[in-house]
Parts: structure tokens; C-alpha cells; sequence
């Protein structure tokens, strides 16, 4: 715990402060979404997470480019939730595409074995 407890405050926090300045369906916003399920992940909130990474991935998929790395890496930390979560099956198509862009993040493989052994 410690600095995990500590962490979820102040992503709360910044995701208000991105929402307000930047508005909803800005990048900066996604990248807040993102701390704040990393945040959750970290506290064993995976449904939480979940929702979080979701809400990043939906703003970058409306902006971004089918193969963008940061895409990929949204996709990875849903697909992740997903199998953390119980979803086993969309977990891992989700961290498959994370995996098909042309330099997926190290986060999607492990996720997708960690996702099968579960």
C-alpha cells in the first residue's frame, strides 16, 4: 500500500484537472484515464482499472491511428483488466491487436501470457 494509496488521490485529481482544461476527449485526458487504472491495477481494483483504461482507449481510438503505439498500449492494459477480471477470451483478442501494431509494448505479450495461464 503506501505509496499506491497515496497515488490514487492525486490520479483523481489530475484526471479532473485534464477534464476541465483539456476537455474529455483530449490525449492528455487518456494519459490521465491511464494513471488513474494503473492506479487501481496497483490496489488490486481491477474492475476499476478496467473502467479506467477504457475510458483512455476510447478517446484514442477516436484520434489515433489504428497502429499508434499509444493505442497499442491502451489496448494492453484493457486486455490485461479484461483477463484479470475473469474475461479471458476479450482479454486476449484485445492484447492480440495490442500486439499487431508494428512495435507493440512488452506490456501486451506479457500480458497475453499471463492472460493464457490464468
Amino acid at each position: 500500500a503506501g505509496q499506491v494509496d497515496i497515488a490514487l488521490p492525486l490520479a483523481k485529481r489530475a484526471l479532473a484537472i485534464y477534464r476541465e482544461a483539456a476537455g474529455d476527449d483530449n490525449l492528455f485526458t487518456a494519459v490521465a484515464w491511464e494513471l488513474l487504472g494503473k492506479a487501481h491495477a496497483a490496489r488490486g481494483q481491477h474492475t476499476d482499472a478496467r473502467s479506467a483504461f477504457s475510458a483512455g482507449l476510447q478517446i484514442r481510438e477516436a484520434q489515433l491511428a489504428d497502429d499508434h503505439p499509444d493505442l497499442a498500449l491502451s489496448r494492453a492494459d484493457v486486455g490485461s483488466e479484461l483477463c484479470a477480471t475473469g474475461a479471458i477470451a476479450a482479454g486476449a483478442v484485445m492484447l492480440r491487436r495490442a500486439l499487431a501494431v508494428t512495435r507493440p509494448p512488452t506490456s501486451a505479450a506479457e500480458g497475453l501470457l499471463r492472460c493464457k495461464h490464468r
